[in-house]
């Protein structure tokens, strides 16, 4: 593990600091692993894929239309460190105890029986699982308190496809494989994966062992697929991965601007709505209407744009590489990454990443309440620069 001298200090500093709340035995500091600066198409594979049900697929000859997809952003992130693992019930309440941290809004997690009781300082059982029901305020406020920040959901997204990456220098669209067929059967804490484990682990433990994936440097992440999902610091909005509306093109007909079928026609019939797209079918910024098979114009983005009777011209991509992009200065709800217990659930119980394609690395969950909302399935890790 690597460590330079200033890291090594905070680490002695907070570790002498830990072991001063109520006479406790100090809980192990985290260890981090590093990701190296790398350029990748923000949301590849999720974002701009159709998927229903964990299957990505095209489902423009379908009605009503098929889920909304937003253009891939190219971007370019600095090298960074990120925990291993997840941030433990134990951890979290050494924070608490130096006044530092305030409670989880809940105790339990999902699942019933002593889950009831899953964060509990008293009960020594869940001390090393990852720690839920924390706001994504509180999650900073401990990362800040161990000298370190939340990531954000671009490095988040760095990181998974940096362990992920295969040794032909390929990225899969899941951690685990090509599809979700693969992780059928797995030691993986996501219901969909394994019905057996559709509660909490504890983090870098065997009965999650095949969420633990390393790098070509022998690094090891834990848990980025399951077991909990994860709070970023990024506001989040799918329109952040355009460049413009697509407002800035014209239909080459008119004036009008090259419409939004789904938007302006979600409210017909099947018939009535394959009809009434036929009209948004062309955009001339974005593709001659004379000439359907003309090259589309790299600076739009549009779904379908071959069946009228699901097309729809989203906005202008970005076309150029944006190094370390900050994100919306504000929103409705932050950025949550990677999926958890319940995820592929016959019967979720939280409304955070539940489809199986939410396990897809470049998939993005927004969560509204801005920073005030915790759930028994989200948790987090911390991140710091280099």
């Amino acid at each position: 593990m690597y460590l330079r001298t200033g890291h090594m200090l905070m680490l002695c500093t907070l570790a002498f600091a830990l072991g001063c709340a109520d006479g406790k035995t100090p809980p192990a500091v985290t260890e981090m692993v590093q990701v190296p600066s790398m350029g990748f198409d923000l949301g590849e594979g999720a974002i701009d894929a159709q998927c229903k049900g964990g299957e990505v697929a095209n489902y423009c000859d379908e009605a009503p239309p098929p889920p909304v997809t937003y253009p891939t952003w190219p971007i370019s992130i600095s090298a960074f460190d990120i925990d291993e693992h997840e941030v433990t019930n134990v951890q979290y309440q050494h924070c608490v105890a130096h006044g530092a941290c305030s409670s989880p809004q809940f105790v339990n997690a999902l699942g019933g029986g002593s889950l009831n009781k899953y964060y509990d300082e008293d009960d020594a059982r869940f001390a090393d699982y990852p720690v839920v029901n924390i706001t994504m305020d509180q999650a900073r406020d401990y990362c800040l308190w161990v000298g370190k920040r939340l990531p954000t959901v671009f490095e988040w997204e760095a990181a998974a496809r940096h362990f992920a990456e295969r040794v032909d220098g390929k990225t899969p669209p899941f951690m685990f494989g090509d599809s979700v067929e693969d992780c059928a059967g797995l030691q993986i804490a996501v219901a969909g994966c394994n019905a057996d484990l559709d509660t909490p682990q504890p983090v870098k433990d065997s009965v999650n062992s095949d969420d633990a994936y390393s790098d070509n440097a022998g690094r090891v992440i834990y848990g980025i697929v399951g077991n909990v999902s994860e709070w970023t610091s990024t506001y989040y909005s799918e329109s952040m991965h355009c460049a413009d509306d697509i407002s800035a093109f014209k239909r080459a007909s008119g004036d009008d601007d090259c419409a939004n079928a789904y938007a302006e026609c979600a409210d017909q019939d099947t018939d009535g709505f394959q009809t009434c797209g036929q009209q948004y079918a062309a955009c001339g910024d974005c593709r001659d209407e004379e000439d359907v098979t003309a090259a589309i114009n790299p600076s739009c983005y549009g779904m379908c744009t071959e069946q009228p009777n699901a097309t729809k011209w989203i906005c202008a991509r970005h076309v150029d590489r944006t190094e370390n992009p900050a994100g919306p200065a504000t929103g409705g709800g932050r950025a949550v990454r990677g999926g958890n217990y319940q995820t592929g659930s016959s019967q979720p119980q939280t409304p955070v990443a539940f489809d199986m394609c939410d396990l897809r690395l470049g998939a993005h969950v927004g969560l509204t309440n801005e920073d005030t909302v915790s759930r028994p399935t989200i948790g987090f890790r911390c991140a710091r620069d280099l």
